[in-house]
């Protein structure tokens, strides 16, 4: 049968395009954990304003929940009820108690990279409180002010969940806070390397 040249044109980039290999986008209902239960992660831990180029360096330590077995929706593949941020140096020569704010973080699963191992999404319902050594308060969220985010990968290979991304701003500072140390509007990232334990394998078709 003649086919005209501009249809089998487009056939054939189609056919190109669906050859390529991806990361799956799982559906709600398709991803598996094991063994799920109680998991607690231990790590260092950096809150990085990467509009004032300063870190604060904490230990952080979270526990809560993972369900265990088949037919999970991607959101809470992995729960943190209880967490802490501790042992704040920065920024500069201050130090910092950092309160973590609105538990659960939940890690919500975006896509699944089956040769990889890797489940990417977002770890979500983020929010800091930072009291700084000299008397600045300053209240960390997403830029409205609701709960952050931050981007989170899981790696079957290690059991690591690792957070990075400066998606969450500064939407609170009060009078003890001078403008070239924290203001509002400031770009702020969570990031860590949590190693889960027990370690989990998260899967989706």
């Amino acid at each position: 049968m003649f086919v005209p040249r501009p249809a089998l044109a487009v056939a054939t980039a189609l056919a190109l395009v669906a050859a390529v290999p991806v990361p799956s986008r799982a559906d709600a209902g398709t991803w598996t954990v094991s063994p799920g239960g109680a998991v607690s992660a231990t790590a260092p831990a950096e809150i990085r304003n990467t509009t004032k180029n300063w870190t604060i360096g904490c230990t952080a330590t979270f526990s809560g929940t993972a369900p265990a077995g088949a037919g999970h929706s991607p959101y809470g593949l992995i729960s943190f009820d209880q967490g802490s941020l501790t042992a704040c140096a920065g920024p500069n020569a201050l130090t910092t108690t950092s309160t973590v704010v609105n538990l659960p973080w939940d890690f919500y699963a975006g896509s699944y990279d089956a040769v990889q191992g890797r489940t990417s999404g977002t770890l979500n319902n983020l929010a800091l409180t930072l009291d700084v050594s000299n008397g600045c308060r300053a209240d960390v969220s997403a830029p409205d002010g609701a709960p952050g985010t931050t981007d989170a990968a899981y790696a079957n290979a290690g059991g690591t969940l690792t957070l990075s991304g400066a998606h969450m701003k500064v939407t609170f500072t009060n009078y003890r806070c001078t403008t070239d140390l924290v203001a509002p509007g400031d770009q702020i990232e969570l990031a860590a390397v949590l190693p889960l334990t027990p370690a989990q394998t998260i899967t989706s078709p």
